[in-house]
């Protein structure tokens, strides 16, 4: 896996460096991400957004959100992260980003969780 090149800036932000491919979704150059959206201190204990390993997820996760592709962004982010580690923490931390957007942006069930 490929991963992306981040310019760290002064307010916790990242910044893609150069172009960034994966899943047939282009990154664009100067593209900004927080690394970690929701700001939910059980999330930082599970997955620090500072662990170079998950920029692939954190990057990919963002530009879709940002989007408002929702679905899209848990799905292919899930596929992302667990190829990158795949995990109890991990699974945890997917579970708590899928049931924040279903919360906040009443997402039906039935996508997420087959229901």
């Amino acid at each position: 896996m490929d991963y992306p090149i981040l310019k760290p800036q002064c307010n916790g932000l990242f910044e893609v460096y150069e172009e960034y491919n994966l899943e047939d979704i282009k990154v664009p150059k100067g593209f900004v991400t927080d690394g970690l959206t929701l700001k939910n201190r059980l999330i930082r204990v599970i997955v620090d957004k500072y662990q170079p390993k998950f920029a692939p997820f954190f990057v990919i996760h963002d530009l879709l959100t940002n989007r408002y592709e929702y679905y899209d962004a848990d799905k292919i982010g899930s596929k992302i992260l667990f190829e990158i580690e795949n995990s109890i923490r991990t699974k945890l931390m997917m579970f708590v980003i899928k049931l924040y957007h279903r919360i906040k942006y009443g997402i039906k069930p039935q996508k997420y969780w087959g229901l």
